[in-house]
């Protein structure tokens, strides 16, 4: 399926669900698709894909969601939130940004919807939201796998830091750009119309006294 500037949301949706069809499982936990696409997007926004790996294999699952957008030509996909197992957890244990909160919640699982919900509960507010409140254990580490985690993250990290900085450089002439963020863990992008975005939510909150309305996928 190729996509045009006149696709719909759900047009984009069924790509992003293909998309992560062709993932190898062995290294994920959770696939969604998240940003505009899971709200209303613009006929030229990317599909966001939000991938949570196994502990330890966030950089063999970055390989792989690389390999697959390149060889089936998916060009409108963009691999931009990837979390290992342990690190998400955590993430979600601290997280009090309620613009991510509401995103969190919009995001649309197409793989492990139930794992995703049992990391998101570990956020006080999504569990209030949601109307449940459980206790998640830490997951266990295979040690044997973070050798060759290691390895690919050694060799596939500096190779998207470099495209990401020329990305980065391109979207910046047009007024846009991102800052990205890379660990043995993580790899995701903050980019400065996100950035605008957060102001002018946190902005409408402020004037409006109110709690944020979400259309929950979960």
């Amino acid at each position: 399926m190729k996509l045009s500037i006149s696709c719909t949301r759900e047009e984009k949706i069924a790509v992003g669900a293909k998309f992560i069809k062709l993932l190898n499982k062995r290294y994920i936990e959770f696939a969604g698709i998240t940003g505009s696409v899971s709200y209303t997007p613009d006929p030229y926004d990317d599909i966001d894909i939000f991938i949570i790996a196994k502990t330890g294999m966030a950089w063999k699952s970055i390989l792989d969601a690389i390999l697959k957008r390149r060889i089936y030509k998916l060009n409108d996909i963009c691999i931009s939130l990837v979390m290992d197992a342990d690190f998400a957890f955590s993430y979600f244990g601290k997280l009090t940004d309620r613009l991510i909160i509401r995103d969190t919640l919009n995001t649309i699982p197409v793989y492990g919807q139930d794992f995703y919900y049992e990391v998101i509960l570990n956020c006080p507010s999504i569990s209030s939201i949601l109307g449940a409140n459980k206790s998640i254990n830490s997951l266990y580490r295979d040690r044997r796998k973070y050798a060759t985690s290691l390895l690919a993250f050694l060799s596939l990290s500096p190779l998207i830091l470099v495209k990401s900085i020329y990305n980065n450089f391109r979207e910046m002439k047009s007024g846009g750009g991102f800052d990205i963020h890379i660990s043995f863990n993580s790899f995701y992008l903050d980019s400065y119309k996100y950035r605008v975005l957060r102001q002018k939510f946190m902005r409408e909150e402020a004037e409006n006294g109110k709690i944020f309305h979400s259309d929950s996928h979960i």
